[in-house]
């Protein structure tokens, strides 16, 4: 059976044990989609697994949740967290942009990509942090990492974060600087604020952000 295009955008293959961890009845259809690509379903983190998804509301639950699980991931495990879209209709206090990610780091694991599930769940991938080379930012790395989410340089498009997003668009002059810029620019732009690994520079950047393309600035490094 070749390799269906779900496992090979989560990094699984055939034959491999998925432990499904805390799952809700809206996650049934991804239980369903891995498994008739090959995957086998476990419930229970206590048997050995090749890999894990483990699906969390809040960061209370996030933080629990990794606590428990942490102990059994392996260096070599795939790992993904799986979280509520904005439109799913599920309460959830997370985001892409959360900085309670950071929290992760006392598990010693860092987020390598993220990838949209279903219509419900978002998932992002957690490897250990000594298998984490620098981020690379060439367009051959970018569909394999965090950036993937937001850009496509088979395409050269470039998406705009939420709150990257929002903040330009009350703010004219630099939204409409960064529309004139060029794909490399543009990227390098959503590049810059998605690798802010604290939330306190996230915002930072944010307003950075805005004065540069107010200032005329195509790199967000220029001076």
């Amino acid at each position: 059976m070749a390799t269906t295009p779900i496992l090979k955008r989560l990094h699984l293959k055939e034959g491999q044990t998925l432990a499904f961890i805390n799952p809700s009845e809206t996650a049934a259809n991804i239980a369903d989609s891995l498994a008739s690509g090959g995957l086998k379903i476990s419930y229970d983190a206590d048997i050995p697994f090749d890999a894990a998804m483990l699906f969390v509301k809040g960061k209370d639950e996030l933080i629990n949740e990794t606590r428990n699980l942490a102990q059994r991931l392996k260096p070599e495990t795939v790992f993904w967290i799986a979280y509520p879209k904005k439109s799913s209709g599920i309460k959830t206090d997370l985001n892409m942009m959360s900085g309670d990610w950071n929290e992760l780091h006392q598990f010693a694991i860092r987020p390598v990509a993220s990838a949209s599930l279903d219509e419900v769940w978002t998932g992002l991938r957690f490897r250990d942090e000594k298998q984490v080379k620098l981020a690379d930012f060439r367009n051959s790395e970018i569909p394999t990492n965090q950036f993937g989410e937001y850009i496509d340089p088979a395409t050269k498009t470039v998406t705009l974060p939420e709150e990257l997003k929002t903040t330009l668009e009350s703010n004219t002059a630099a939204l409409n600087f960064y529309n004139g810029l060029s794909y490399t620019n543009k990227k390098e732009y959503v590049v810059w604020l998605v690798s802010a690994k604290q939330e306190k520079t996230k915002a930072e950047r944010l307003e950075k952000i805005v004065e540069k393309l107010k200032a005329g600035k195509k790199n967000p490094i220029d001076k």
